[in-house]
């Protein structure tokens, strides 16, 4: 998806990939903003344990013999967890690996996630540019 608001800083891209469950729980998202590569889980229909820390919940995704662990910022409302900088391509790894992934929120929430196209979803995200709406698409007068 492409989201063109007139001011290219404010421009973005994403790709999301939800949970293979029958309703669609979560989902895990990819937003480009610029140069800058965010991430991101959103929870639909729970919200993300806490761990230790009040302000974080841990989170693993394994396939295969490969695994990982992070604890990751909960967002307000506690449904939003951010991915850090630092974490991002690892995951982004991990992702282009695998066709399928499994992804645990301690201490019990657990889905699998379909990546079959991930690889090429994200070389469109990087390459692909913003080219469509007109320069100011929202415009006011009094």
């Amino acid at each position: 998806m492409k989201i063109k608001t007139g001011n290219s800083k404010f421009d973005s891209k994403k790709i999301t990939y939800p949970s293979s469950n029958y309703n669609h729980d979560l989902e895990i998202e990819f937003l480009q903003i610029g140069p800058q590569l965010c991430g991101y889980i959103n929870l639909f229909l729970h919200e993300a344990k806490k761990g230790s820390d009040p302000t974080k919940s841990e989170v693993l995704f394994f396939a295969k013999q490969e695994k990982l662990s992070f604890y990751l910022e909960r967002l307000q409302g506690g449904q939003r967890l951010k991915i850090p900088e630092n974490l991002i391509e690892p995951i982004l790894e991990l992702f282009k690996k695998h066709q399928v992934i499994t992804m645990k929120i301690a201490p019990c929430y657990e889905v699998k996630i379909h990546l079959k196209h991930f690889g090429s979803d994200l070389e469109k995200l990087k390459k692909s540019s913003l080219d469509f709406l007109p320069n100011h698409p929202v415009g006011f007068s009094l």
